[in-house]
């Protein structure tokens, strides 16, 4: 199988590449691979031509939820004109388009399906569910909706464990989460080969990529700091209100139903942090 993948230098892209080692793949801005800006339409048509792909993954997203509302022109051009010059090209060169997307809902429900209508509050939840509108012009489309992902390891893991996880190397031994967000995680080696199970079993749609079980995100860092440093760290709770810096409002919940994807089992997100947690001690 030969990928196409935009937005590969990212933590998922990673993620990705590693898995799919043993296809052909090409990712611009990767080992010798030029950079191409993903709304340079002219650009991406011919580097995809030449490749001729069988998929094209777009991981391309502008990842900060207050960067996306202080540069909106940036979350726009990314995250819709993005996709659909992708969609574009995938229909042109007959491909089949995978767009990763977001829980775009606005947390009001205890959780969402696959089926439930998209619900944004943020502008970026509100560009990607775009995108997401985006890649529907084509015919055989993956959207995948992953939950709170962790996983790539130090150096590659910029979300909410790797940022935990480097407060424990630097010394610290008093953390905090907030109690008051509610989400699904998805655990990076499980969504790549959920992503494989779903091109293999040409399932066309919406696909929510998450383990099982549910957590607040102080649930999540007392796990984790239990599972890496026993006894050694302390997370305390705190309302979200409290973290300034994260000046936008997320939604209450982000729990997703996991779907279910032919010849892939979820597993529960405690299971897979055990399994991290030993990949990070080494």
């Amino acid at each position: 199988m030969r990928l196409y993948v935009v937005g590969g230098t990212g933590m998922i892209g990673h993620s990705l590449l590693h898995h799919f080692r043993g296809h052909i793949t090409r990712a611009p801005g990767v080992d010798d691979v030029p950079r191409i800006d993903i709304c340079n339409y002219p650009a991406l048509l011919e580097d995809i031509n030449r490749f001729c792909p069988h998929v094209i993954v777009n991981l391309a997203a502008i990842c900060s939820i207050e960067k996306c509302e202080q540069i909106p022109s940036l979350a726009i051009h990314t995250h819709i004109e993005g996709s659909a010059n992708l969609a574009l090209i995938t229909s042109a060169v007959g491909a089949e388009y995978v767009y990763m997307s977001s829980c775009s809902f606005d947390g009001l429900a205890y959780s969402y399906r696959d089926s439930d209508p998209p619900s944004p509050i943020t502008f970026y939840g509100k560009t990607k569910v775009m995108g997401e509108f985006m890649a529907k012009i084509v015919l055989r489309h993956h959207i995948i909706r992953p939950g709170w992902c962790f996983g790539g390891g130090v150096l590659h893991d910029t979300k909410f464990i790797g940022k935990l996880y480097r407060q424990i190397l630097d010394g610290k031994r008093e953390l905090f989460a907030v109690s008051d967000k509610y989400g699904s995680l998805t655990y990076l080696p499980e969504l790549c080969k959920a992503i494989e199970k779903i091109l293999e079993s040409q399932k066309y749609g919406i696909h929510h990529v998450v383990c099982s079980g549910t957590a607040s995100r102080f649930e999540v860092a007392d796990a984790f700091a239990d599972f890496i440093a026993p006894g050694r760290v302390t997370v305390r709770p705190v309302r979200s209100a409290l973290l300034p810096e994260y000046f936008v409002q997320r939604p209450e919940s982000e729990r997703l139903v996991p779907s279910r994807i032919p010849g892939f089992k979820e597993r529960h997100w405690r299971d897979c942090l055990i399994e991290y947690v030993k990949e990070l001690k080494g």
